[in-house]
């Protein structure tokens, strides 16, 4: 029997190679790295949903949070606007009224709908008024007028939806709320009373709380700040 070659010439290199023939050790390692392949497509396989999953996850969140953020703006910027009675000329949105509405009150709607960036039928509007005292009031007579103690109250809806349409269960049928309010002020056009200006006001209007995936909104959670007297 021989001894084994203990000489430092490559020590583990000549000490394999003795031990395995080239062929069987070409073989050997082809079998690990197929070995290697096959558990790295399976690892992918098994991971592969929960990425995708996540991925649309992502851009389903992050439409939905960007649309929830541009209908708060778009609220502010529509009760700024109607406290001023300037709601601009565009008449011409999808608008679903739940009773007929003043031209400039469309207006108003169109302007708050088009700042949301959201389709227009995915975008419900409702414009009211509070006295001095947070209540709902529907009072345009000259006394109240001259006193000019409103404040517009703008109440935007949106509907949430998955672009995606993988995570439709749990976004379709929700809605973003938003309500901003604003003191009026002094607007383009008012009327003379008793040789005072008392100002016009864009008039009160709503649109039909929308239906989707079943569900219905509301406009419960628009509501003046002492709901005592709301309509």
């Amino acid at each position: 029997m021989g001894h084994p070659d203990h000489r430092p010439r490559g020590n583990l290199l000549v000490a394999t190679q003795r031990a395995c023939p080239h062929a069987e050790c070409v073989h050997i390692g082809r079998r690990k790295r197929h070995a290697d392949s096959g558990a790295a497509i399976i690892e992918f396989a098994l991971a592969f949903p929960i990425l995708l999953l996540l991925m649309l996850g992502i851009i389903d969140f992050g439409v939905n949070y960007s649309a929830r953020v541009q209908t708060t703006n778009a609220t502010r910027q529509a009760s700024r606007v109607g406290s001023v009675g300037q709601p601009g000329t565009n008449s011409s949105c999808t608008v679903d009224p739940a009773a007929p509405l003043d031209a400039a009150t469309k207006q108003l709607i169109c302007l708050a709908k088009g700042r949301t960036g959201v389709p227009a039928s995915d975008v419900r509007v409702k414009v009211f008024y509070m006295d001095g005292l947070g209540r709902y009031t529907d009072d345009f007579s000259d006394p109240a007028r001259l006193q000019n103690k409103y404040s517009i109250v703008v109440c935007v809806s949106t509907a949430s939806r998955s672009v995606t349409g993988m995570l439709s269960s749990f976004f379709n049928g929700k809605f973003n709320h938003s309500r901003a309010v604003t003191k009026t002020g002094a607007t383009p056009s008012w009327t003379l009373v008793n040789g005072q200006k008392a100002f016009n006001y864009i008039a009160p209007g709503a649109e039909t709380p929308m239906t989707r995936n079943g569900v219905t909104d509301s406009w419960s959670w628009c509501a003046s700040d002492d709901p005592s007297n709301d309509h």
